[in-house]
């Protein structure tokens, strides 16, 4: 078991009780078909390079809006909704970004495990990440997994975990931007010169604003 991935279950198990459960464990995405060894990246039975006419067509997750070079989508597994935005260059599929809207929870141990859950959910479609990182501002609780939960709130701490796959690489982000907790990745087809590309998909910061809900 790698060093990162041991030392979150141990965080998990010594979390202090004081921090009880406010929701019941968020459900990854839907189950989807498990690639192919075939050398191209398949995510809801999507593959890079479909139209915008093939998403709207296929895509189960209810339709939000179609912006610029983007088409977005909702849906609601549990207490907090998902967004996926797909992004296009010539009406060609070059990048994807699911995220968890509005994450506010007053246990932030809670935000660990569902970070794991979506680790696991990327981690069964398409193998172990390539690399795991722990970025930290202050690193006084670095040594100290049952503190990281107050480290991620204090912003002190940022997670990312990066899977390098033949075609595209995806990267699961998790951290505190002050007023919600952000827990969203990307997959980024790699032949597509994203750092030049007139697309939302460079974009990681905070999603375009939906009507906001109230909480339970």
């Amino acid at each position: 078991m790698k060093p990162v991935v041991l030392s979150l279950l141990l965080l998990l198990s010594a979390a202090p009780v004081a921090f009880a459960q406010t929701a019941p464990a968020p459900k990854p995405e839907a189950a989807q078909t498990k690639p192919e060894t075939t050398g191209l990246t398949m995510y809801r039975d999507f593959i890079f390079g479909v139209s915008k006419a093939d998403i709207r067509k296929y895509e189960k997750a209810a339709f939000y809006k179609e912006e610029g070079d983007s088409v977005y989508f909702l849906y609601e597994p549990d207490y907090f909704r998902r967004q996926i935005r797909y992004d296009f260059r010539d009406n060609k599929l070059i990048a994807i970004k699911h995220e968890i809207l509005e994450l506010r929870l007053p246990n932030p141990y809670r935000i660990l495990e569902m970070s794991q859950d979506e680790q696991k959910f990327l981690s069964e479609l398409y193998g172990e990440p390539a690399k795991q990182e722990f970025f930290w501002k202050n690193k006084e609780y670095e040594k100290i997994p049952e503190a990281w939960g107050r480290a991620l709130y204090s912003r002190d701490l940022q997670i990312q975990i990066t899977w390098n796959l033949p075609d595209s690489d995806v990267v699961l982000q998790t951290y505190y931007d002050g007023g919600n907790y952000q827990i969203h990745y990307t997959i980024v087809h790699r032949g597509s010169e994203i750092k030049t590309a007139p697309t939302n998909a460079i974009d990681l910061g905070v999603a375009p604003q939906i009507p906001a809900k109230p909480q339970p």
